[in-house]
């Protein structure tokens, strides 16, 4: 569950997972001399979102694990969830973003796993030379192989 407004839910559930086996409590100091979001989203949205991802995931545990045949649809998932704890970590996440062209484009890099989810930019022209370079090196072998 992302606690920031600058990394979309969607983003920060792209980039999982986490090992937060060795995840420190939240500390300030912790920022200190680093550029980093400071959670921004307050505890009830987080809860209802968390509890949102928990009736997903067990929605399709339930489709995958237990229901028999080929095909399946769970209709609804009543669940109770309690929350006892929760606590705010730090989530090592590298951000870019850089402008080519009237676009501006972002990149986020997971720190432990090194997953790179974004968009990049693409030139449709240098594709263009790119396969049209390809092609003549092609004809050319094949010519070359063609003689012999």
């Amino acid at each position: 569950m992302s606690a920031s407004k600058g990394l979309p839910e969607q983003e920060s559930n792209d980039l999982e997972p986490f090992d937060l086996g060795h995840a420190l409590a939240f500390d300030r100091g912790l920022l200190a001399g680093w550029e980093a979001e400071l959670p921004n989203i307050d505890f009830a949205r987080a809860d209802h979102t968390a509890r949102q991802e928990v009736t997903g995931l067990e929605s399709a545990r339930i489709s995958r694990r237990l229901l028999p045949g080929d095909t399946g649809k769970v209709s609804n998932v009543n669940t109770n969830i309690t929350m006892e704890k929760r606590d705010v970590v730090l989530l090592p996440i590298w951000m870019a973003s850089f402008r080519h062209g009237p676009k501006v484009y972002r990149q986020l890099v997971n720190g432990q796993t090194g997953q790179v989810i974004g968009d990049t930019p693409v030139s449709a022209g240098k594709i263009a030379l790119a396969c049209l370079a390809a092609t003549v090196i092609a004809t050319i072998l094949w010519l070359g192989m063609a003689q012999l």
